[in-house]
């Protein structure tokens, strides 16, 4: 879903980032500016290096450099897209979502999606507080006790408990009123046929299955008798719920995952519940299903880096290679890894620990080198072993995306097989058109480096002072003599958004950090918030001297071009040594005010 950019706006504004922030963190003031300690997962600090400017509605870490406003706080500390931020914030500042324009059909849809959210909330709720209702000799809590499920890892997961009853839900749904086919359709109930209800859930350890917007999508259930199949039973697909789409665990994990910048994808329930309780966060797994294109996709949202952790048996090696040509197709970077000495995630770190499971992190070697070695089994070095696993691994090679990333495979295969890699490249040519394509999208990443310093320090204080974005609006080509494209666009459109109105100076950083030039508004926010010098006029100085250097680089410029045409065209008129001149004078003479 798309919001119109009025809309965006309206929902910022109406929602303070110290208000925001100060729901999970403890602000005090420092200077200007608000501090206290960062929030972020993975950066854990005694000494408060994170800042906000309430005036500019922006936030900065100094330790782990996040910054953004009100929107990026929420991508950041919630796991949340942009789309999912707007909306939270909204309800959170009571703003009505604009409502898209159905066909009857389409509404009646779209009412049913929300009233299947409503029940599975519903039942989730019923669930875990049955949980908690239950003695602690209850046998639920002995399995619970039996796989050092933690308090923490119950509340966030919110797992529960489905009674060992035929019809205790039934009669709940019954007296709440509750719309019994579509509680049918969620795989829930089940009519006999004498019309009563079942329970379909009982004398199981329940799971809710909720998205990063904390909409509860369907269940799965472990049943606590061993002699009990099937061992786990989960939700039909339903219209909000399709297993070949949705990550489990995903709602409390994907903001360890941004943070991480890297994701560990397992297979099952438990093995991600019992990485996370051992202090390994950024985790994902999959539905008892293939991995498929949406999952890469679903992944793809959050980082762009991941570590398959499938089971060591035949069929767990299999789900692997699978999944690594999604991978290769959405450009993210995988490792595989193979553990020994235990059937699964679950029991490998229950048996070694935390610290020899991040060993064996660190180790994991390539998903395609993986693969490739799999195929290998047997190689013998034949002319006809060589073409087999060519054959094999043609069709990975043919999927990597990242053009830099498909040299370094096509060269290890190569190596691999004891091959030249045009003998390789020609079996499968890659089409010009995508090697251009990809050249130029490795191109357009910016390089913060490469801008002037002065360009950059006048591109903050434009959105620190009023007085100094005019300053640079009113001095004639200066912008237009920017080096960098990036600052010169940056500071066009600060221009831009400025003019349309000037009375709202402060919120125009916040707004900004929406357009193209996220990334590198993001890198320029530390001014904002740190204490800046209180001397106005060194301040003024510094500005002044930007301009300055921007202005005589510029003339510089122009005056070489002049030099050159003086020396290369014999006919040059008097008129081009003048001009000549007259800027190597005004080289020295834009003064300071």
């Amino acid at each position: 879903m798309k919001f119109q950019a009025d809309f965006i706006d309206k929902v910022r504004d109406a929602n303070d980032i110290v208000s925001v922030i100060g729901d999970v963190v403890e602000l005090s003031h420092s200077g200007s500016s608000l501090k206290g300690l960062c929030p972020f997962p993975g950066h854990a600090e005694r000494t408060p290096s994170f800042f906000v400017s309430e005036p500019k509605q922006v936030y900065h870490c100094f330790g782990c450099r996040k910054s953004g406003n009100v929107f990026s706080f929420m991508m950041d500390y919630h796991g949340m897209d942009f789309v999912q931020s707007v909306e939270a914030l909204a309800n959170r500042a009571g703003i009505p979502i604009p409502k898209i324009e159905y066909k009857k059909e389409d509404q009646e849809k779209e009412n049913e999606i929300k009233t299947f959210f409503k029940l599975n909330k519903y039942v989730a709720s019923y669930f875990y507080k049955n949980l908690k209702a239950q003695k602690k000799d209850h046998p639920i809590w002995q399995y619970i006790k039996k796989r050092n499920l933690s308090e923490e890892v119950l509340e966030d997961f919110k797992i529960g408990f489905a009674p060992n009853s035929w019809s205790t839900l039934s009669e709940i749904l019954k007296k709440a009123k509750a719309p019994l086919a579509l509680c049918e359709k969620l795989g829930l109930i089940k009519k006999k046929q004498n019309q009563e209800h079942f329970d379909i859930f009982r004398n199981r350890l329940m799971f809710p299955i909720i998205s990063v917007s904390e909409n509860v999508l369907g269940f799965g259930g472990r049943s606590i008798d061993e002699n009990e199949q099937p061992k786990y039973l989960n939700s039909p697909e339903t219209p909000v719920f399709n297993k070949s789409k949705t990550l489990y665990g995903v709602h409390a994990t994907a903001k360890y995952i941004r943070a991480e910048k890297e994701v560990i994808l397992v297979e099952g329930y438990m093995d991600l519940i019992s990485l996370y309780q051992f202090g390994i966060k950024n985790v994902v797994a999959t539905l008892g299903t293939a991995f498929t294109h949406e999952h890469a996709r679903a992944i793809k949202k959050l980082c762009n880096k991941v570590t398959v952790l499938f089971d060591s048996d035949e069929a767990g090696q299999i789900a692997a290679q699978r999944a690594l040509p999604f991978f290769l197709e959405e450009a993210i970077l995988s490792k595989c890894l193979v553990l020994t000495g235990a059937k699964d995630p679950d029991e490998y770190i229950r048996l070694h620990g935390a610290e020899k499971f991040k060993q064996a992190l660190q180790l994991a070697p390539d998903h395609f080198s993986v693969v490739l070695t799999s195929m290998m089994r047997g190689f013998k070095g034949r002319a006809t072993d060589k073409k087999e696993v060519l054959s094999q691994i043609q069709p990975f090679l043919d999927r990597v995306k990242d053009q830099q990333l498909r040299s370094l495979y096509l060269q290890e295969t190569a190596d691999r097989l004891n091959l030249d890699t045009n003998i390789i490249t020609h079996a499968s040519p890659v089409k010009r058109a995508q090697v251009i394509e990809n050249t130029k999208k490795n191109e357009s990443l910016i390089n913060l480096s490469e801008i002037p310093k002065e360009e950059k320090l006048l591109v903050q204080y434009m959105l620190v002072e009023q007085e100094y974005l005019e300053r640079v609006r009113d001095t004639e080509h200066l912008i237009s003599s920017f080096i960098s494209p990036i600052t010169r666009e940056l500071a066009q459109s600060i221009i831009e958004k400025y003019c349309q109105n000037p009375s709202d100076f402060d919120r125009l950083a916040a707004s900004l950090l929406g357009t193209a030039q996220r990334q590198i508004l993001k890198d320029l926010i530390a001014l904002f918030v740190e204490d800046r010098p209180k001397d106005k006029d060194e301040e003024r100085k510094l500005v002044s001297d930007c301009i300055l250097q921007v202005s005589r680089r510029s003339l510089k410029i122009k005056a070489k071009e002049i030099l050159s045409q003086i020396k290369t065209e014999p006919e040059v008129n008097v008129k081009k040594l003048q001009d000549y001149f007259e800027l190597a004078k005004e080289q020295k003479g834009p003064q300071r005010r």
